[in-house]
C-alpha cells in the first residue's frame, strides 16, 4: 500500500493500476491528485466537475480534444475557467463524458 502525502489529507492506494486501468501518464495521475485535492473540503466548482467528470471518463486532455474535434488548450482553459465552448463543441464534449453540459459545468 503506497502513501501519499498531505492533500489535505493521507491518501492510502492499494493497486494504482487498478485505479487508472491501463494508462499510464504520470500527468494522469498527477490530475487524480489535484482534483481530488480541490474536491476536499466540499469545494467543488464547475470546472472541477468538468476536470472529474474527464478523469473518470479516463481521458486526457488531448484524448479529449481529438475525440471532441477541437484543441487541447480549449479543454485546458475550460478546465481553468477561463473559457466555454460554443454550443456543439460542448454538447460533444458532454456526450463523451456521458454528462449533461450543465452537469460539467459547460
Amino acid at each position: 500500500m503506497a502513501a501519499w502525502g498531505n492533500l489535505g489529507g493521507l491518501f492510502f492506494l492499494g493497486n494504482l493500476q487498478s485505479c487508472i486501468g491501463n494508462l499510464q501518464s504520470r500527468t494522469y495521475v498527477l490530475d487524480i491528485f489535484t482534483t481530488a485535492n480541490n474536491i476536499i473540503g466540499g469545494h467543488m466548482n464547475k470546472d472541477v466537475r468538468f476536470k472529474l467528470a474527464r478523469i473518470s471518463a479516463l481521458h486526457t486532455q488531448q484524448s479529449l480534444a481529438t475525440a471532441a474535434g477541437c484543441r487541447e488548450s480549449l479543454i485546458a482553459r475550460i478546465e481553468s475557467g477561463r473559457a466555454k465552448p460554443d454550443r456543439d463543441t460542448a454538447e460533444r464534449i458532454a456526450l463523451l463524458l456521458k454528462k449533461r453540459p450543465l452537469e460539467i459545468g459547460i
